[in-house]
Parts: C-alpha cells; structure tokens; sequence
C-alpha cells in the first residue's frame, strides 16, 4: 500500500534525528547483529504458541543456551551486551533467565564486600552461573518486613542455617529461577534468638548434574496469564548449611569470631534495596517499550484501515480512514504521548539513580540522603507508570477492532505479556500507599515548619496567590502548573482525613483513608512525571525547533487529558483550588486542536520509536502497510489448514459420526464451481 509512505511525508520533524536520540542508532545494531541469530532454533517463534508447556520450556532453553554461546563466540556481540546497546529480547523471548545480569548482577554489584566481588563478579558478569533474584513468598510480597525465611547463625561451625519454617516462607514468584543455578536469598538474619532483620545470602540451588543441592526443593508455579512466562520458580530450604561469608556483607556484617552483628549506617538503610529500585526504573523503561509497541501497530494499522463512507448521501465509495476519527485519535494518541512520557521519565531517573550508586561506591554516604525521597517516589512511579501503560495497550489492542483479537497481529500478545509487569515487584495499591506515607511525612514537615521540603514534593508547601487564577491552561507550564495544584490539593486532603481517624495505629489510619491515599499518590507520580517529560524536552531539543515543537504537544495533550479525566479532583480545601467550567471547556477546546495537530505527524512518531518489523512480530503494524497479505500469510500457517488432503477437516473421523453423510452427500450434488475462463 502507499498510505504510509503518503503519511510519513507529511511529518514537520526529522524522523531520523529523533529516531537516532530515541534508539541511539539501535536499528543498526540490530541490523548488524540480527544474522548471528539466523539459526533454525529461533527461526519460527510465531508457532511456539502451539507447544506443549514442557516444551515451550525446552524451546526457551535451547535458545537461551545457544545465545551465550553466540555471545561467547562473538566479543563484539558481547560488549554490545554488556554496554546494552542491545538486547536479547530483540532476538527471541528468554523466559526471565537474563534478569540474572539486571536484578542480581545490581545487588551483587551494590552489596557485596571486595572480597566477595572477587570470588563471585567476574563469574557472574560472564553467565558462568545464573542468579535468581528471591525475595518474594508465598505469603509475602510488597510487605518485605514480613518475610519468614529464616538464615540463623551457628558460630560454632562458621555457618547460617537456611531454612523456610512454614508454607507461606517458601520463595515463590522469582523469575527465572527454576533455572538457576544460584539465588540471592533474602532472609531474617538470626543471631543467638535475635532477629537482626533482613539479609541477602548466596545460595546454590542445582548441583552440575542439574540435580537440587541437599535440602533445596525447587519448582515452577504453572501457567501463567501471558503463554511465554514459563520459568518462574518456588523454593523451599530445609535446614540448608552455608558459609559465614555467603552473607552478603559491604555494609553490614557479622564478625565471624565473635559473632557481633555490625549494622549498616541508619542512612544507608534503603540501600540495600538498591537492586529493587533499579528493577522498578528497568520496569518503567519495558512499559515504555511495550506501550510505545502497541502504538506503533495500532496507529499503523489505523492510518491504513478504511471504515465508514464519508459522503453516504452522494452514494460515494469513498471511505474514512479509521485514524481520521477522533475518537481513535483521543485513545491513541493518548497512549503515544504517555509512551513518551516513560521514555523520558526512565531516562532521568535510571540516570538519577546510578548517579546515586556511584557516589556511594565511591564513599560518598551523603548521597543515601536521596534514598528514602527515591525509593518512595519509585514505589508510586512504578504502580501508576504500569498500571497507566497496561490501560493504554489495552486500549490500542481494541482499537484494531477484531484483528486485534488475533495473536498475529503482535499487539494481542502485548496485553497479557505486559499485565506481568503489572504485577511484579510490587502490588499496585501498597506501592502507591507506601509513597502516600511520604506525602504525608512532607505534608506534616510543611505544618510543623521543621525542615525544607526536598525538590519532589517542595509544591506541597507552595501557596497559591490570586495571580495563579490567571493560569493560562493551554501552555505547557500552565499544565504542569495546575496538576501540581490538584497533587497538593489530594496530599492536604488525605492529611485531613488522616488526622482525622481515631487511635494511634497509624497503619490503620492509613487504611481508613486508602482511597484518598491511592489518588493523591498518583496525582503526585503524574505531575512528577509530566515535569520530568518538561525538563527532558527543553534539555535534547533546543537546537531543534520541530522537534521540540511536537514533543511539546504531545506533552500537553498527555497533561490536559490528566486534567479533563480528573476534573473532580480540583474541587478542594481551599480557594485556591479550581477548575471552573470556562476553563474545562478550554481544555477540551485544546485537547481537539492537539489531535488535529498531531495527526499529520501520527506515524512518523511511532516510526521515530525505531522497532523493526522483527521486534513488533505484527502483521498489522508492518512498516510497509501491507496488512492484508500479511494476516491472510500468517492464517495460511495454521496445522488447522489441511491444503494437502483437499482441506479436509482436522478431527473430521470423529466429527463425522454424528452428522448425516447421505445428506450432506445429497446437497453436494446441488453445488459445483464455475470453471474458471483462460482469458
């Protein structure tokens, strides 16, 4: 088709400079390193729907087997890796396993002493032996101080005992882990009958034949929502003996003469979650990914659909494309503006974070000032940022109507595959209680006058003079302005209503007014967000006016939907609170003329995402546009679709014992094909 070239010269940007900042010239890498997986193992991977659970695994295995050895065999390839300029989702999906060099390589690397680098880094860095990451059990997730895994200290015989004492302790939910070879293991740490609190421990869980260690009883949970996540692991330890120095030990430690426990800096506390945090940024960046991916088929697949005459009075044949609606305008380029949004919210903070790591590996503890903000911060970003993205995939799924349903078109796989990232690291609601602590802490900071509030949450001390009634809603600082008002308005509403609960369990309190406590963290992730996204255009796009043109206006339709779909949220405690119907019917107003705006440059935007037709594994979001061969291709594949035997149907021995053949015979006879004229 020529619809998308004819779209794509409609773009007022470079797609190609946007592209290059966004991907970092990622096309070519992958163009350059795609051939090394030309190997019939991952040829085919559209059919893996069609396996066995056991032998999907199996598939996964083989795969993920034969690219260390790609990796090893190639050192460009490798540092490419280990630079992550590329990944190896690109090529084939890995079952979890290469969390191994995320999630456990950032704790190995954050928590262990020099000696402990020494024996286990290089060994880890290389895949010599694969880590799971096991904190999660069956009885505790989000509540960490819950956790029952027991690691007792036998100073004797210079070890910890492992053990899971009942059936809620056994780790459950690590991924990867049923193919692992070790785990980091967090445990209470026990010494002479007291609890000394949480702790990361190595331990081995497969011995070289594959076989368990003694005492390890590990497994894989069963079928999950989405088909691909097949290795995801429980474990339980039954009175498993390690070494003294299996207990990871940079910051706390015990002395192993004496057994004393030496505590870790009261300032280096949320530290050891370092791997947690850097996991929940990981996260927002795949729902940056995966959200940018839907859009990407959805808005493709939209521009090339016709749907609808345009003049049916005048009997005109002439159809509407399905992108020219607005209301297919309002659901995806909503999704494309917050898929912007985590591109650049991940970017910030991933580099905030190892701006933070690094000083404290140099010795710079001042830096665990940062940590409580941080990790408070994270744990909202991470509830509302895949929450909000799962909505938006979701939505562009059913947004390409019924080929949306189907599993070829690459976007009907994104749902449920992303609804895991939903999940893990944290349930929604206590992530975002956890960051409504911290509004309160600051909103209470503010009453006592105690202390300067830090730069996230400094607008819940601001007072809002009569001038801001003038706030000009279609400027993107008037934007940010007024949803700074609404997460200042929910953070002193929920104080309000906190304050207001009866007895001293704060816990409770703060379950009596959950609800508040739910939005008000999310109004604060969403202004924080929305700023960031601010920050980050005005800093990559100075130079180029078109660029920073059109990130601008997706940045305001992205905040003025925010404000349209939480109008309620304006009404407050205070005067200086509003939202009057004059300006929502402004903010509508824009919102149209935003969709108008950025139509033109609809699929040039998901163009400058960069994925390529490999990575979207979509009939329907095909650079291209050829969508029809493609679905009708792909159908064609089906072992439903007997062309050897004259199509005779799957099953039909069987089937055919209930109906009746003489009458089928019979209307058969009726029928006949017109021969087909040799013109």
């Amino acid at each position: 088709m020529d619809v998308l070239p004819y779209e794509r010269s409609r773009a007022s940007f470079s797609v190609e400079k946007l592209e290059k900042i966004i991907t970092k010239s990622n096309a070519k890498v992958i163009e350059q390193f795609a051939p090394l997986f030309d190997e019939p193992v991952f040829h085919n991977q559209e059919e893996d729907i069609l396996l066995s659970y056991e032998d999907h695994f199996k598939k996964s295995i083989e795969r993920v087997s034969r690219s260390f050895e790609i990796i090893r065999e190639n050192p460009e390839f490798m540092i490419a890796h280990m630079k992550q300029k590329i990944q190896m989702e690109t090529f084939f999906d890995h079952n979890g396993i290469f969390l191994h060099f995320s999630m456990f390589l950032n704790y190995l690397k954050s928590q262990a002493n020099k000696e402990q680098l020494r024996y286990w880094n290089a060994e880890a860095r290389q895949g010599n032996f694969i880590g799971a990451y096991a904190q999660t059990e069956l009885g505790h997730g989000s509540n960490v101080r819950g956790l029952e895994t027991l690691a007792t200290l036998d100073l004797k015989n210079k070890e910890y005992e492992i053990h899971s004492p009942t059936l809620t302790s056994l780790k459950w939910w690590p991924t990867g882990m049923y193919a692992c070879t070790h785990a980091m293991v967090f445990a209470q740490l026990i010494i002479n009958g007291e609890n000394k609190g949480l702790h990361g421990f190595m331990v081995q869980l497969r011995q070289p034949d594959g076989s368990l260690m003694p005492g390890v009883e590990l497994g894989e949970i069963g079928p999950k929502l989405n088909f691909s996540s097949n290795n995801i692991g429980y474990c339980r330890f039954t009175n498993v003996r390690i070494p003294m120095n299996r207990l990871f030990s940079k910051y706390s430690k015990v002395i192993e003469t004496t057994g004393e426990y030496i505590a870790a800096p009261r300032s280096l506390s949320k530290f050891r979650y370092i791997s947690m945090m850097l996991a929940r940024t990981s996260i927002v960046r795949i729902a940056y990914k995966m959200c940018a991916k839907a859009c990407t088929i959805a808005i493709r697949y939209s521009a090339v659909r016709l749907q609808g005459f345009k003049n049916k009075s005048s009997g005109s044949s002439e159809e509407h494309y399905v992108l020219d609606y607005k209301m297919q305008q309002y659901r995806l380029f909503k999704g494309l503006a917050y898929s912007y949004c985590l591109l650049w919210n991940a970017r910030y903070i991933h580099s905030y974070i190892k701006g933070i790591q690094n000083r404290l590996e140099d010795g710079d503890n001042s830096a665990a000032d940062d940590l409580p903000e941080l990790h408070a911060t994270l744990s909202g970003l991470k509830a509302t940022a895949t929450v909000t993205a799962h909505d938006n995939i979701e939505e562009a799924r059913k947004c390409c109507g019924g080929q949306g349903f189907l599993m070829s078109s690459g976007i009907a796989k994104l749902s449920p595959d992303f609804a895991e990232w939903v999940t893990v690291e944290g349930e929604q609601v206590i992530l975002s209680l956890q960051c409504a602590r911290f509004l309160l802490k600051a909103v209470k900071q503010v009453q006592s006058k105690s202390s300067t509030l830090t730069e996230t949450v400094r607008y819940i001390g601001e007072t809002q003079s009569d001038k801001n009634k003038n706030i000009n809603v279609i400027t993107p600082s008037g934007i940010l302005s007024l949803l700074k008002m609404r997460a200042r308005n929910l953070a002193w509403r929920l104080t309000e209503q906190y304050d207001q609960q009866k007895g001293g369990d704060k816990d409770e309190a703060l379950n009596q007014c959950a609800v508040i406590a739910v939005k008000a963290s999310t109004a604060h992730v969403q202004q924080f967000m929305i700023e960031n996204n601010f920050k980050a255009i005005n800093s990559f796009f100075t130079d180029d006016l078109a660029i920073h043109t059109i990130m601008m206006k997706l940045l305001m339709l992205h905040g003025l939907q925010l404000i349209s779909e939480n109008a309620g949220d304006f009404v407050g405690i205070g005067s200086d609170v509003f939202l009057t119907s004059k300006v929502l019917s402004t903010v509508e107003s824009r919102i149209n003329r935003l969709m108008d705006e950025i139509r033109p440059d609809a699929v040039s935007l998901v163009d400058s995402f960069g994925f390529v037709d490999t990575e979207l594994k979509s009939t329907i979001g095909k650079y291209d546009g050829n969508v029809y061969e493609a679905i009708v291709n792909e159908a064609s594949k089906n072992p439903l679709n007997n062309k050897n035997n004259n199509g005779k149907m799957i099953g039909w021995e069987t089937y055919s014992k209930v109906l009746n053949l003489e009458f089928l015979k019979k209307t058969a006879k009726e029928q006949t094909q017109r021969a087909v004229s040799k013109m």
